[in-house]
């Protein structure tokens, strides 16, 4: 079997987290027999084709001169295009070079599999020409407001909409009429993400980490903190991460008195963060419904921190709950709550046999849920289910729907 994954966000190079689970489930498949090549946006500085672990990639390149293509990569394609004018013109001229490369490589391949909508639209109309079976996934955790045409045309005309939680599954149901849909989430690397042992932490320490943007929410945590020093004042918490708000963030943490107490620490490798998460006795994930409607869809760097064996504190938003389950691997609390986060993070802090044993279940449901050799399992089977219904074959169901 050939699969051409088209995908708007890959890893630039080692260490990149940039749609890193796209890399991973390309060789989760390869592990068991899948040929897989992939296309992402070409960036300043990367080989226009290369080799990452065995999987096949080609850069497109969309704008020229190459320095300006400013649509894809740093802060998500969203930020990037509030913040340059740039990058809005450039998406169109994205989505015709993934429907060129689609179209002009079509025949090599038994399945085209798109991440993301921009890409979901190449694939779908190269696959109304060729009859190729189309896989789109659904990542993204907008409100139903910000579904547009477009993502409507995309999400409906697919064979099958892959959906990352329960949460967009629901979105997806309440604005599109897809023709076939299932929840399959992105997998963990839990060799990599895996615990230190005991008492590895220091016992008082918070770990965070994201893009410095509105629905990740990091002001409140950094409140948060400033509620948990009255009571623990050798409590301290890193945030891993950059973005158009670290500003804002470090003008908070001045103001607040908590440049002793909350350190940012930039953008971190994605191979380096799981020493951080093993560093950390809590991982707390602020996210909140932002100005716009944008929240988690997943949340997947929940399920990297539980495989390090560390509990998790998080929003009750989006695709999160599928996560985290009160109680057994960590608390669910109300977005935009200081009070409730400094509540939940304190306990964990201040007990040491519930942070224990909650650490415990969090690995033991990471490893249960999020392996990517089940991911790519459940992607194969979906895979041969639609290419045997475009051969007349009966349906076998929609695999991962739960």
């Amino acid at each position: 079997m050939k699969v051409l994954q088209l995908s708007t966000s890959f890893p630039t190079g080692p260490g990149s987290s940039a749609g890193v689970f796209v890399l991973d489930l390309a060789r989760s498949l390869k592990l068991k027999g899948v040929q897989v090549d992939v296309a992402a946006p070409h960036a300043p500085g990367i080989a226009l084709e290369e080799e990452i672990e065995n999987v096949n990639v080609r850069r497109l390149v969309y704008f020229l001169p190459k320095g300006l293509q400013r649509l894809c990569y740093g802060a998500g394609m969203p930020e990037n295009i509030k913040q340059s004018s740039l990058a809005k013109i450039q998406l169109p001229l994205l989505g015709a070079a993934f429907l060129a490369h689609a179209l002009k490589n079509a025949s090599k391949y038994d399945i085209i599999h798109a991440h993301w909508n921009l890409a979901g639209l190449a694939a779908v109309i190269t696959g109304k020409i060729t009859n190729i079976p189309v896989v789109v996934n659904m990542h993204h955790g907008h409100s139903p407001g910000q579904i547009t045409r477009m993502d409507r045309f995309v999400l409906e005309n697919s064979d099958f909409v892959v959906c990352n939680s329960h949460y967009t599954l629901e979105l997806l149901l309440n604005t599109c009429r897809p023709k076939r849909y299932g929840v399959i989430s992105p997998g963990v690397d839990t060799e990599l993400f895996s615990p230190a042992g005991e008492n590895k932490h220091p016992q008082k320490s918070v770990f965070a980490m994201g893009r410095f943007i509105e629905w990740k929410g990091f002001r409140y945590l950094i409140e948060a903190i400033g509620l948990i020093k009255e009571e623990l004042p050798d409590a301290r918490l890193k945030i891993a991460g950059d973005g158009p708000l670290k500003a804002d963030l470090e003008k908070q943490i001045e103001q607040t008195g908590l440049n002793s107490t909350v350190f940012l620490l930039g953008k971190t490798p994605h191979d380096k963060t799981p020493c951080l998460f093993r560093e950390a006795a809590v991982f707390v994930l602020p996210s909140i419904i932002d100005s716009r409607g944008n929240t988690e869809g997943l949340g997947l760097v929940l399920a990297e921190a539980m495989a390090c064996g560390i509990p998790c504190v998080a929003s009750n938003v989006g695709g999160i709950p599928d996560i985290v389950k009160h109680g057994e691997n960590g608390f669910l609390v109300e977005p935009a709550d200081p009070k409730a986060l400094a509540s939940a993070i304190s306990t964990l802090l201040k007990n040491d046999d519930l942070r224990r044993k909650m650490g415990q279940n969090a690995r033991k449901f990471a490893k249960r849920e999020f392996s990517w050799q089940s991911k790519a399992v459940l992607t194969i089977e979906m895979y041969q289910d639609l290419i045997s219904a475009k051969k007349g074959s009966p349906s076998k169901g929609q695999p991962g729907l739960g």
